[in-house]
């Protein structure tokens, strides 16, 4: 049991934050939804749970608002945002997560793939740790995939997701990260096969695809983030990123134009399948 006076050594959680997190947990009860938060003073961190589900988060104002309609409900948006439901997931599929964040897209692939399969790149320091806790059997890797191997300059913008590789117009540091291409990655791996690669960096996807271009080959399944978050003058990614994709030989199978996200699947899998 967490002691009393180990929360009150947090600076985390303060007297404003233990009354957002009793308010949350009273708007959830009278919705009659299991969902609840607290603070967790062993890993200094906020958790929030639902069933046999949780999740861990450092940034309590972000982590109010993801899930003010409760985990299921986050994971599931996340994943048909991604476009995701045309996808016909196994148990032993593999999935790497680009810029996983807190992990909510596995909230929703949790029903289809094995947790080991699940495979997350996220560079910032609270998030990564945070993934750890909250789905502690999958492969995380705290480094950055870009388009070469080296340490490069990584500004921190945890409150509103926006962290990259690329200076963002407002960040509260910036750090050293270790950097690696999806081409060494896998060639440093066992892994003959990807299901799904989700690509979301603030900009910095074209740089990662770069560093995917021999990788590519053994990947199905292209999900983008292309929104316009591209550095200082906040440049959408969609069209280098779609053009990047279709000149590789995949193609765009679903679109999710509000949110600049699509899906595309590589045509070599599907000559494969009609081949056989």
């Amino acid at each position: 049991m967490v002691k009393v006076n180990e929360i009150l050594m947090s600076t985390r959680y303060t007297l404003q934050a233990r009354r957002k997190v009793a308010l949350f947990n009273i708007k959830q009860s009278l919705k009659g939804s299991n969902t609840r938060m607290c603070f967790d003073a062993t890993n200094d961190a906020f958790l929030v749970t639902e069933g046999n589900q949780r999740r861990y988060f450092r940034m309590l104002t972000r982590g109010l608002k993801m899930y003010r309609k409760g985990l299921q409900h986050e994971g599931q948006q996340l994943f048909n945002a991604y476009c995701l439901n045309e996808i016909e997931f196994t148990a032993d599929d593999i999935v790497i997560d680009c810029g996983a964040n807190f992990g909510s897209l596995f909230l929703s692939l949790s029903k289809f793939i094995a947790e080991e399969n699940y495979i997350t790149f996220e560079p910032s320091f609270d998030e990564h740790y945070c993934l750890t806790k909250s789905v502690p059997n999958a492969n995380h890797k705290h480094m950055a995939l870009a388009d070469c191997n080296q340490t490069r300059q990584f500004f921190v913008s945890s409150e509103k997701a926006d962290s990259s590789l690329i200076e963002p117009l407002q960040y509260t540091h910036a750090v050293e990260i270790e950097c690696i291409s999806l081409d060494t990655f896998l060639q440093s791996s066992d892994i003959e096969k990807i299901k799904l690669l989700k690509l979301e960096a603030e900009g910095f996807e074209p740089e990662i695809l770069l560093g995917a271009r021999s990788s590519l080959t053994k990947i199905e399944y292209v999900a983008i983030d292309g929104g316009p978050e591209r550095g200082l003058r906040e440049e959408e990614t969609f069209t280098t990123l779609s053009n990047a994709l279709i000149g590789a030989d995949f193609e765009m199978t679903q679109v999710n134009f509000k949110g600049y996200r699509a899906l595309f699947r590589n045509r070599r899998f599907s000559e494969n399948i009609e081949a056989n």
